[in-house]
């Protein structure tokens, strides 16, 4: 998870890429690695805490906002990129899994 943002850091960070590109590779790659593993960590608030902070750094990036004291709100942001919170992923595949 480190590595995958750190790995799109700077694509994130370009005020000349347009935000829906950035929407893709920030799908792609950061969002699709933490659904993987989704599973094992459960919908515990305090299990999914630490990935959650990484994909709020990542739509930070994407948003164009790199200071930590901005008092945008993450959850305006996960709206506007259609990224709903990890807890909330958790507990659709635990609904998955018991259904099957």
């Amino acid at each position: 998870m480190f590595k995958a943002l750190y790995s799109i850091r700077n694509f994130l960070r370009n005020p000349r890429i347009p935000i829906p590109f950035k929407k893709i590779n920030l799908n792609s790659y950061i969002t699709s690695k933490a659904s993987y593993y989704v599973p094992l960590l459960g919908s515990n608030k305090a299990r999914t805490n630490k990935v959650q902070i990484l994909l709020n750094k990542a739509l930070r990036l994407a948003a164009g906002i790199h200071n930590g004291k901005s008092f945008t709100s993450i959850y305006s942001i996960s709206k506007d990129f259609n990224i709903p919170p990890l807890s909330a992923k958790c507990a659709l595949a635990q609904i998955k899994c018991f259904d099957k």
